[in-house]
């Protein structure tokens, strides 16, 4: 028996949580080396990717051990909107010298780019913990999706701080962390 076809064939790009469908020309068993299905046929399947960003890879073997695999990377997506508020900083890369005439000069380099302080207060326990985990899985080195709060348009960030917490007697904490737009 040949090996399944899987659509669609990868390699594939997707946002934390988000869900690809997937079918097979033939029955398979389906498996993943991260996040989980639903929807489950012979033929069928409908993978729910995790919020942590990677490589993970969508498996179809038939029942002579033929097996197809699909590449997903994933981006993780900043779990929790601000309940506080943010702060934001606007800069650019900028050269700053002083001319031989004593006037200063500045040389711009780049597009604008925002860091974002994100705070949030008095949030329960369990949002704070899939922060946290989310947090130790992207700090430092891999990138995240934020929305702006002010917009719906989705944007490239580094976590770019440590992780705070501040506990109440209430059982309620607030956290804060920065991002930096890539």
């Amino acid at each position: 028996m040949a090996a399944p076809v899987i659509t669609p064939a990868g390699p594939l790009a997707k946002k934390g949580k988000e869900t690809q469908n997937f079918s097979a020309n033939q029955s398979v068993t389906w498996s993943a080396s991260g996040g989980s299905f639903t929807n489950v046929t012979a033929t069928t399947a409908t993978w729910h990717a995790p919020n942590d960003g990677g490589n993970y890879t969508v498996t179809g073997t038939n029942g002579s051990a033929e097996a197809t695999h699909v590449t997903v990377t994933v981006t993780g997506v900043v779990p929790a909107v601000p309940s506080w508020g943010f702060e934001v900083e606007n800069k650019k890369k900028v050269l700053l010298f002083e001319a031989d005439d004593g006037t200063r000069e500045t040389r711009t380099k780049g597009p604008r780019k925002r860091t974002f302080t994100f705070t949030t207060r008095l949030r329960p326990k369990a949002e704070f913990l899939e922060l946290e985990t989310f947090w130790d899985a992207h700090y430092p080195g891999k990138q995240v999706y934020f929305t702006h709060p002010g917009t719906s348009v989705e944007v490239l960030y580094w976590i770019d701080s440590p992780l705070k917490e501040q506990w109440t007697i209430t059982g309620f904490l607030s956290y804060s962390f920065v991002l930096q737009q890539v």
